[in-house]
C-alpha cells in the first residue's frame, strides 16, 4: 500500500505509505477508531472496517513490534547548529519514555558526546570497528538520561574518516539490529559519499538550515547531491542512463543546468522503464527541512524557498517542519556541556523544539495533546536538576594542560 490518506482528529495527514502508517499505529497516535480514505469508495471509512488497514494492527488493537525508527540528521554546511539539534531531540523523545539511540555519524569529527556532557566515552567506533563479532549495541553508553544512550564517533581519527566499504556495510547492518524506538543519526556536514549513503538510508530524512545565504545554497545543494546519488545507484545497471546522470553533474557544478524534469526526459528516451525508476527515486527523498537560528518569523521564508525551488528544479518534495529561534541559551548550554532543552527549559529555542518534536515528530496534535505538552515541559526542570555538571579541567587531559599553561604564564605576568 502507498499513498495512505488517513484523518486524526479531524486534521488529514499523508500521503503515507504502510511503514509510516505502522509507525503511527505503533506510536498509538492512529487507531481503529480513525479515518482513512476509501479510494473504491470515495469517502472516509473506520479503519476497522477496511481490511487491509485493519490486519496492521493486532488483536488488542496495537502494532506488531517492528524495528527502531531511523532519522538522519544533515545539513548542506557546518555550524548550523545540527548536532545541538540532535542531542536536543534526542533528550525530548527519550523523556517521553521513548527507547532512543543517537549515534555521531561524523566518524572522524565526533562531537556529539561533549554536547551531551560525555566528554571521554567509554567506547567509540574506534572500539566497533577494532572488534570482531561483537554486536553494535555492545559500544553505546549510558547518558544521564533514562532511555538515551549514545554511539559516539573518533575525533581526530584518519582511518575512520573516510570508511571503507566493508567498515560502512558492518555500520548498517549493526544499525539496523539495534533495539530502540528511534535511532537518530547526526551525520558530517556537506555532501561526501558515506553522509549521502546513511541520509539515503534512513526512514525520516531531516535537514538542518540557517536562514544565511550560505546555508540556504548549501541545503539546496545537498538536496540536489542526495537525489544525483539516489539515482545513480537506481540506474546503476543502466549504462546510458548513468552517462545522462553524470553529464549533469559533470557540466557546470553546483549550477542547474537541467531541471530534472528536463533529466527525466532524456532518462525515459534512453531508458526502458525510466520514469517508474525516476519517480521512486524521487518519493524515497523527501526531505524535512528544519530551520534552526531563525531570528523572525519572516527567516521561515527561506525554507519555503526551498521547498518551492527543489520542487521546480528537482521535482522533489520537501517539507518544512518549522523553525527554532536563534537563542544566547543555547549558546550557553553547548559551552556549559549539557543539551539546550535541559539547560534552558523555558528559552525560545527549547519552546520550539519541543513543539517541533511533540506536532511534527510525534504527530501529536489537539486538545488533550496540547494538554499533556505543557506536563511534559514540566519534567525538563527534574531533569536539569539531575543532569551531572562537567568541569572540562577534570574530564580532559588537554583541557588541563591548557587550564595549566594559562595559570603559569599568569605568574609569570604577575
Amino acid at each position: 500500500m502507498k499513498d495512505i490518506l488517513i484523518k486524526i482528529e479531524d486534521n488529514t495527514v499523508g500521503p503515507l505509505t504502510e511503514s509510516k502508517l505502522r509507525w503511527l499505529i505503533h506510536q498509538g497516535t492512529f487507531t481503529l477508531q480513525d479515518l482513512v480514505w476509501n479510494e473504491r469508495s470515495g469517502d472516509w471509512a473506520r479503519a476497522a472496517t477496511l481490511v487491509e488497514i485493519a490486519e496492521l494492527f493486532d488483536l488488542s488493537g496495537k502494532a506488531p513490534v517492528q524495528q527502531a525508527r531511523l532519522y538522519a540528521v544533515a545539513s548542506g554546511k557546518g555550524g548550523v547548529g545540527k548536532t545541538v539539534i540532535t542531542a536536543s531531540t534526542g533528550v525530548a523523545l527519550a523523556s517521553m519514555g521513548h527507547k532512543v539511540i543517537v549515534v555521531d555519524c561524523d566518524f572522524g569529527g565526533a562531537n556529539l558526546h561533549t554536547v551531551m556532557g560525555i566528554l571521554q566515552p567509554e567506547t567509540s567506533f574506534d572500539d566497533y570497528f577494532g572488534t570482531k563479532g561483537a554486536p553494535l549495541s555492545d559500544f553505546t553508553v549510558e547518558t544521564p538520561i533514562t532511555n538515551l544512550r549514545l554511539l559516539s564517533g573518533s575525533c581526530g581519527s584518519l582511518k575512520l574518516a573516510n570508511l571503507k566499504y566493508a567498515q560502512k556495510q558492518k555500520f548498517i547492518r549493526g544499525l539496523k539490529k539495534l533495539n530502540a524506538d528511534f535511532i537518530l543519526m547526526d551525520l558530517g556536514g556537506g555532501g561526501d559519499f558515506n553522509v549521502l549513503d546513511f541520509y539515503l538510508l534512513a526512514d525520516e530524512k531531516l535537514l538542518v538550515m540557517n536562514p544565511d545565504l550560505a546555508a540556504v545554497h548549501g541545503a539546496f545543494g545537498f538536496i540536489r547531491m542526495a537525489l544525483l546519488r539516489r539515482l545513480k545507484r537506481t540506474f546503476k545497471d543502466d549504462p546510458s542512463a548513468l552517462d545522462i546522470l553524470n553529464d549533469q553533474e559533470a557540466n557546470q557544478p553546483g549550477r542547474i543546468v537541467r531541471t530534472m524534469a528536463q533529466i527525466r526526459e532524456k532518462l525515459s528516451d534512453a531508458s526502458h522503464d525510466a520514469d517508474r525508476r525516476f519517480q521512486s527515486a524521487v518519493n524515497s527523498l523527501i526531505p524535512r527541512l528544519i530551520l534552526n537560528k531563525a531570528q523572525s518569523k519572516a527567516d521561515l521564508d527561506e525554507a519555503i524557498s526551498i521547498e518551492l525551488a527543489a520542487a521546480e528544479l528537482l521535482s522533489v518534495r520537501v517539507d518544512v517542519l518549522g523553525q527554532v529561534a536563534h537563542d544566547p541559551a543555547v549558546e550557553k548550554a553547548v559551552k556549559e556541556f549539557r543539551p539546550f532543552v535541559l539547560h534552558s527549559p523555558t528559552s525560545e529555542a527549547a519552546k520550539d523544539l519541543t513543539d517541533l518534536v511533540y506536532t511534527q515528530i510525534l504527530g501529536k496534535r489537539g486538545i488533550r495533546e496540547r494538554i499533556r505538552k505543557r506536563k511534559w515541559r514540566q519534567a525538563f526542570d527534574h531533569l536539569n536538576e539531575i543532569y551531572p555538571e562537567v568541569r572540562l579541567v577534570d574530564a580532559v587531559p588537554v583541557a588541563e594542560l591548557v587550564q595549566g599553561r594559562r595559570e603559569q604564564n599568569s605568574a609569570i605576568l604577575k
